[in-house]
């Protein structure tokens, strides 16, 4: 029997005509697609905000302080001054450059109808699906603080990169602990020591919780810093250093600290982490003793989008887990005091058919032009935006000592 020998693959466009496709490919498996929730989520939340105002950098305001009111003695002289309750955010925008090219070649060979009409617009519907992508893996790993944070190096580019969570939750080379209680920190964090003191600078502003933003007045304790747990302390119940002996209780533990108010909007709803934590936190709540925690394991409610997704429901909070998510960090956030802004975008048009609407691509300015030193179309993605968040409402754990 005569031997056959496969053909060597060719070099062909990625995105072909539906009339020729089979002629290359009798199917494909898309292997790009993972679990991505908190893009969804803010989406849910209207926290996406698009055609916002120009300039060069983002600001806005958070009150900090409070008025104060004293007892005067009858007949006393009032002191009135002017006070300062406010400190000022401000962020530069962040901007990613995507490319792409149809051959002229690619066009040849592919003559069903509107051919080009389909190639481009198949094109930039992946684009767009993988702008969400990195997209997602800058929020969730860039850290743009100067400080280390969860192993996450400070970002190196040449230019402002999206500020990811991790920007919030820096620490100094040197983790010191932290005491709310007291408000004090005492030490380098060690085993015994339950949570690690924030100290970055975010957007400007300080989250080191024991320094008071200067000219503020009755500066709220905490009002500008995020809550770290170290989940490798032996002070736990569990009492070992390990994930599992402590997730439960470091989870209930940052429920409690990031109940800002009684308001619903003021308190954490979902938290975020790798497969591995999500599964220790699983085999966790399933060997504790005392089940207070309904353990859902399948795909129901929240739908946050295209698709339901699994999820550890606790004490209010829903666990998800995150493909991006960083190794060894348990994310415990309020999504609703998260924001994902974005400069005004054109949406993407194809050739001869008008703007594309309903897909992602609309959140990116496109431009199309051919070349004629290459022989193909050339297209360029730009996306401009920012996540900007309020450190106050979002936690994280960590094994910091």
């Amino acid at each position: 029997m005569p031997t056959v020998t496969a053909p060597t693959p060719i070099s062909y466009s990625p995105v072909v005509d539906a009339v020729t496709y089979q002629q290359f490919l009798r199917g494909e498996w898309e292997q790009t697609k993972k679990l991505r929730i908190l893009t969804e989520m803010l989406e849910k939340n209207g926290n996406i905000k698009f055609d916002e105002a120009g300039g060069s950098f983002i600001q806005w305001n958070a009150r900090v302080g409070e008025y104060a009111a004293d007892y005067r003695a009858d007949l006393a002289s009032r002191q009135f001054s002017r006070k300062q309750l406010r400190v000022a955010y401000t962020a530069p925008w962040g901007f990613l450059d995507m490319t792409g090219v149809l051959s002229d070649r690619d066009l040849q060979i592919n003559r069903g109808p509107s051919a080009i009409k389909q190639l481009s617009k198949t094109m930039l519907t992946e684009m767009g699906e993988d702008f969400r992508k990195k997209i997602n893996r800058e929020i969730l790993r860039t850290n743009a603080s100067a400080a280390t944070t969860f192993g996450q190096a400070t970002f190196a580019g040449t230019t402002a990169p999206i500020y990811g969570l991790p920007s919030i939750f820096g620490t100094p080379s040197t983790v010191k602990n932290w005491n709310p209680a007291t408000q004090t920190t005492t030490q380098t964090i060690a085993a015994a020591d339950r949570e690690a003191m924030p100290n970055a600078t975010y957007c400007g502003v300080s989250t080191n919780p024991s320094t008071t933003p200067a000219g503020v007045d009755n500066f709220l304790a905490e009002a500008t810093s995020p809550v770290l747990a170290n989940w490798s302390s032996t002070a736990w119940p569990g009492g070992a250093a390990t994930l599992v002996a402590n997730i439960v209780a470091v989870a209930s533990r940052l429920n409690l600290r990031l109940m800002r108010s009684a308001d619903a909007d003021e308190q954490a709803d979902m938290g975020l982490c790798d497969k591995i934590v999500y599964e220790t936190f699983k085999q966790a709540l399933r060997a504790g003793t005392t089940q207070m925690v309904v353990l859902e394991d399948k795909p129901t409610e929240p739908d946050v989008g295209l698709v339901k997704r699994r999820f550890l429901p606790f004490e209010g909070v829903n666990v998800f887990m995150d493909d991006d998510a960083p190794a060894n960090v348990l994310y415990w956030l309020n999504s609703k005091k998260l924001e994902f802004r974005l400069l005004p975008q054109a949406a993407a048009e194809v050739s001869g058919t008008g703007a594309i609407k309903g897909d992602a691509t609309e959140m990116f300015s496109v431009t199309q032009q051919h070349s004629i030193e290459q022989g193909g179309h050339l297209v360029a993605a730009t996306f401009a935006g920012q996540l900007i968040g309020n450190p106050r409402f979002q936690g994280a754990a960590f094994n910091y000592a």
